[in-house]
Formats: structure tokens, sequence, C-alpha cells
């Protein structure tokens, strides 16, 4: 009988520690990011990173150094996420830098093309890496505005140096891609199915703090505690307050535009929630 008790305990034990195991599971998932074709950043640090309400904006959840062209991240995470990463010289310096989701389960990272920033890496699995940049990537609205730019690209010669009609002509066909790709997330936030999507694709969007609002309002409760819900409340409050006139305060959203900086490389705010007011992530 001792025995018995011995082992109905043992069992007891047993039960109880799996149900805690399955319980702490469904809080917290596990998550792989690889990535190939990064031979060109060969030691230099890969740094992921996600939004917070701290001043600082951000903070880094995980880093790696490139080894062979390849990347490889494991972690857990509590909530399907939106997060950046960059990658740093020896100096610290941003050599390049890009988003994904953070999300349950293995996804690729491949690095394709540096020139135009929508077309920096290749997302292949992961439900809302696929959804949100995959697919949008691939849309034939997004595709046709970067062929245009690419075959005005070709057509450019060392003549046509920063300021001179050519190059902007190529700035203004340029528009055409993030103009394309806003198209597809502000759609993306307002019709989506699926609600985590549409709260996801909101980060990249370029709606007023009103359509945002009215989206919000149809999700689910549950979001409330979500770290993403908690960052878009904010971002609408302060579309909100940017469409009453306080243009000139911190944390104010601007308008979009597309621009080249003093390097001749193409560059807008969008999606950059968190790091223009704040100091660069290093």
């Amino acid at each position: 009988m001792k025995f018995i008790r011995k082992i109905s305990l043992l069992v007891c034990a047993l039960l109880i520690g799996l149900m805690a195991n399955c319980q702490q599971n469904e809080k917290t998932t596990a998550y792989t990011i690889k990535g190939k074709n990064w031979d060109e950043f060969n030691g230099h640090t890969f740094k992921l990173g996600i939004g917070d309400t701290t001043a600082k904006g951000y903070h880094w959840i995980k880093e790696t150094t490139i080894k062979n062209g390849k990347i490889k991240i494991k972690g857990k995470t509590e909530f399907v996420r939106n997060a950046f990463w960059r990658v740093y010289d020896d100096n610290g310096k941003t050599r390049t830098k890009g988003f994904c989701i953070l999300e349950p389960g293995t996804f690729s990272l491949d690095l394709k093309d540096k020139r135009v920033s929508m077309s920096t890496t290749i997302f292949e699995g992961g439900k809302y890496n696929t959804i949100i940049f995959k697919e949008v990537q691939e849309s034939p609205e997004v595709k046709a505005a970067l062929k245009n730019y690419f075959d005005f690209e070709a057509t450019l010669t060392e003549a046509d140096t920063l300021g001179t009609p050519n190059d902007i002509k190529a700035t203004t066909i340029y528009q055409e891609v993030p103009r394309a790709v806003l198209g597809k997330y502000n759609a993306l936030s307002a019709s989506h199915k699926d609600p985590y999507v549409r709260m996801l694709a909101m980060y990249y969007c370029i709606l007023s703090g009103e359509e945002m609002e009215k989206i919000a309002s149809g999700f689910p409760k549950e979001f409330n505690d979500n770290p993403e819900y908690i960052l878009l409340e904010s971002t609408i409050e302060e579309r909100k307050d940017f469409s009453k006139g306080e243009q000139n305060t911190i944390g104010s959203t601007i308008n979009f535009f597309v621009a080249k900086d003093l390097n001749g490389k193409f560059f807008n705010l969008t999606g950059k929630n968190g790091e223009i007011d704040h100091p660069r992530p290093e």
C-alpha cells in the first residue's frame, strides 16, 4: 500500500508539473529567426528590438554575430509583436536595418537587395510576417512601382548627380513605391478579417487619429493588455493632437514624404515611431 501511495503521489506531482508547463507555454511561445545571404556583414552584430512605453521608446531583446553569411536568433515571446532589427559594425555604426514580426515558430529573414528599403529582405514562413511583409512586397501595385523605379534607375549616368533633373525625376518616381506600400497597409488596417493583422499593420500605415481610433474600437477586449495595443493607443492620441493643430510638440506625427539624404539614399519616416524623437538605437 505504501508503494502504491508513493506511485500515486509521484503521478500527481508529474501531472501538476505538466499542467503548469502547459499554462506557461500558453503565455510564452518560442520563436526562431533564421537568415542567409548576409555575407557582406560577417562579423557584425545583428540586434532585434521591440517598442515600449519608456522614455527611450524601445529596448533590445536579442542579438547575435553574423557568421558565414547567416543569422540565427531564438527566444520566447508572450505576444506577437512588431519588431525592428539593426546591423551594427565594430564602430557601432548602423549598416542596414529593417522590420519583422516577432511571432511563434520559425521564419527566415534573407538579405536580398539594399538599393530600395521596400525590398531589402525576403520573408519566408510565419503567418504574420507573410501577411504584413511578404504579401505586401509581392503585391502587383508594389511590384509595378518598383519596376518603374528600377527601369528608370538603369538609365541614369554618372552625370545624374544629386539635384540634377534626372535625379529629381528618379525621386518623384520612387515616391510611388512607399505610396503603394502605404496603400496596402492602410487596406490591411481597415479591412483585414484578422483583428491582429489590423493592429500590427497600423504601425506602418498613414491614417488620422480618428481613423485609427475607429478601427481600434472593433478590436476584442483581450487586446487591452497587449503591448502593441498600448503603444497604438499612444499613437492614436498623438495623431489626434496633430489634427487639432498641435504640430510642433515632441511626439507629433508629420505628413508622409520621401527625400534623399546627403549620400543620395532614399528615406522616409513611415514606421519609425519611437526612433525619431528619441536617441537613435545604438
